[in-house]
């Protein structure tokens, strides 16, 4: 009974020990990473209380796992999620950070400009519909 669990268990077991081998070769601090252990072992823990609900109060199969699983995929796009914005924030170098500031000062300028341009027009207009209307 529940050999896939166990089965499962065991990989995430095999797992963290490959990451264990993988942070003692490193040679420098690995900043971030032990945040996002910290995101895995919180969704350990929720699989873990959605096992001990089951286990107190005794449901069907079928309706216990469709809601497990369901709750356990939406933890882990949240967790990608999280994930994939903390690679995001490093993904940009400084002088790319730099060079978009930049262009967003044009963009404002630009922007500026352009609504200067566009009242200084509507004023004309309007003084242009003053000189053809007849009273």
């Amino acid at each position: 009974m529940n050999e896939d669990i166990y089965q499962m268990i065991d990989t995430l077991h095999a797992r963290l020990d490959d990451v264990r081998a993988a942070v003692d070769s490193l040679e420098s601090d690995a900043p971030g990473f032990a945040k996002r252990l910290d995101k895995l072992d919180d969704s350990l823990y929720l699989l873990q209380l959605d096992l001990e609900k089951h286990a107190k109060s005794p449901l069907q199969e079928n309706e216990f796992s469709p809601s497990a699983e369901e709750d356990n995929v939406e933890q882990a796009s949240k967790a990608s999620a999280l994930e994939s914005d903390e690679d995001n924030e490093s993904f940009l170098s400084d002088k790319a950070k730099d060079n978009l500031k930049d262009a967003g000062k044009t963009m404002a300028g630009i922007y500026r400009d352009g609504k200067e341009v566009v009242s200084e027009l509507s004023g004309t207009m309007n003084e242009i519909k003053g000189l053809f209307k007849f009273k």
